[in-house]
């Protein structure tokens, strides 16, 4: 139990780190390759529009840390369900 509640502590201290440091400074390699499709493309009308609503940065960001923490804890989850295996035979 404690070392579940020290995994969702880490996680959720990720997720408080990603939101401090600004958007700016946190440029990756998909948002070059759009900035370059941009100029590549530019005054051309792209093909594929999407579909549905497209989240803003923060909603983003929370989907981003959502998705994280969801795969902390599953990893989390099957690591000390391994564990537990491995001990109890």
């Amino acid at each position: 139990m404690k070392r579940t509640l020290l995994a969702l502590t880490a996680a959720l201290l990720a997720a408080l780190v990603l939101f401090a440091i600004p958007r700016a400074e946190r440029i990756g390699s998909d948002d070059r390759a759009m900035a370059v499709a941009t100029e590549m493309r530019a005054g051309k009308k792209i093909g594929r529009q999407s579909f549905g609503l497209t989240p803003n940065g923060l909603e983003e960001r929370l989907l981003f840390a959502l998705q994280a923490g969801a795969g902390v804890g599953l990893f989390c989850y099957a690591y000390l369900g391994l564990r537990r295996r491995g001990s109890a035979g």
